[in-house]
């Protein structure tokens, strides 16, 4: 894996992939947005670029990504979205919040 990850705005490695290394079982991480994420952040990136202009919510991101997981608050959506703009503060990237529930991708 590079050490560089792809600065396009979202890979196209498919989510469903191995989540942990099976030689070394450390998380696989995933390039989105110029950064390397780990699988569960990567796919929050995703499920909010999908989303557009309209955005999600977080009941909306705990529904569809926590579907086979302990369930979360809405606070600790929060928290792994500020993780996530915290490693894009590097790139032209940023998650926002219009002071709601929700989210959407701003570059």
């Amino acid at each position: 894996m590079s050490s560089t990850p792809d600065t396009g705005t979202l890979s196209n490695i498919p989510m469903k992939k191995e989540r942990v290394c099976p030689r070394c079982h450390q998380p696989v991480r995933h390039p989105r947005l110029g950064i390397w994420l780990p699988p569960l952040k990567a796919e929050i990136v995703d499920a909010i670029a999908t989303a557009g202009d309209i955005g999600i919510t977080s009941q909306e991101i705990v529904g569809t990504l926590y579907r086979d997981r302990r369930q979360v608050s809405r606070r600790t959506i929060k928290a792994l979205v500020g993780q996530i703009n915290d490693q894009l503060v590097a790139t032209s990237f940023k998650i926002a919040s219009e002071g709601g529930d929700g989210f959407s991708h701003r570059a």
